[in-house]
């Protein structure tokens, strides 16, 4: 009898442990893919604000362009 309440405690404890780590590493896991998807996010909302900071760059370049040609010719 004394035996077999050591083996369902050793398997109480196994499973204990083996549900703590499996979570623990779920949520860890879990933070990880949220802040990968944040920086993603990040850089993408950075290439786009430059990506339309070029454009209008380039926009003002060839208006100013224009300007002048039609002023001094």
């Amino acid at each position: 009898m004394f035996c077999k309440l050591q083996i369902y405690k050793t398997y109480y404890l196994f499973y204990y442990y083996y549900y703590y780590y499996y979570y623990y590493y779920y949520y860890y896991f879990y933070y990880y893919y949220y802040y990968y998807y944040y920086y993603y996010y990040y850089y993408y909302y950075y290439y786009y604000y430059y990506y339309y900071y070029y454009y209008y760059y380039y926009y003002y370049y060839y208006y100013f362009y224009y300007y002048y040609y039609y002023y001094y010719y």
